[in-house]
């Protein structure tokens, strides 16, 4: 079963989490008030983890067990699941370009 994480849009702070995707509101709030993510696991390691976007705009991973609660990632406040996960080398590592050279 899916689990989902809820935010106020207006603070952009946790208000809670819920396994069924809310279609009208949450704790009283109207779903048009609210960000709602999707809880995923790793698939190295099984971890809970919850995609967060980074100041730059990039999506980084976030253990749910040392997440802060933030929308946005806060590399002061949170660890990347990258740097917790026993097997994040392979997805860290750069794919090869699969793309065929021009001929100049």
């Amino acid at each position: 079963m899916s689990k989902w994480v809820v935010f106020d849009n207006v603070s952009g702070r946790l208000i809670g989490t819920t396994e069924r995707y809310p279609t009208k509101e949450f704790d009283g709030i109207p779903i048009s008030h609210l960000s709602i993510k999707q809880v995923a696991n790793c698939r190295s390691c099984n971890t809970e983890i919850v995609w967060l976007k980074t100041r730059k705009g990039h999506n980084k991973p976030v253990d749910m067990d040392t997440w802060s609660g933030d929308m946005e990632f806060d590399p002061d406040i949170d660890t990347s699941h990258f740097e917790i996960c026993p097997y994040a080398n392979p997805h860290m590592e750069k794919k090869p370009d699969k793309r065929p050279k021009k001929i100049s």
